[in-house]
């Protein structure tokens, strides 16, 4: 129940962030915002995700996933280094003009 409460509560901060901030001219500064509090519930979900291993009908299924993401690391890494270098090359063999606005 606390966790809900949490979340509530930074949902509310969240809005009357936005309702303080209306006047101010800064959509950067609010967007910031949006990507501090989106940081801030994923790991609120994560945070839950844990404490669920504590109830006897959620717990089996929550180790078996922490376990089949603990063997499955060193392929993930192995996947971003292999996309990490087509994404690279394929941005150095990319042929295009960025114009700036006006020109």
């Amino acid at each position: 129940m606390l966790i809900l409460v949490n979340l509530g509560a930074y949902g509310l901060d969240l809005y009357l962030t936005h309702e303080f901030l209306d006047g101010v001219d800064s959509p950067n500064l609010f967007n910031s915002l949006k990507v501090a509090y989106a940081t801030v519930y994923w790991i609120i979900g994560l945070k839950i995700f844990y404490f669920m291993r504590g109830f006897e009908a959620t717990s089996s299924s929550i180790n078996m996933i922490l376990s089949i993401i603990g063997d499955m690391k060193n392929f993930i890494l192995v996947m971003i280094v292999a996309l990490l270098a087509c994404g690279f090359s394929f941005f150095m063999l990319a042929d295009v003009d960025v114009k700036e606005d006006g020109d």
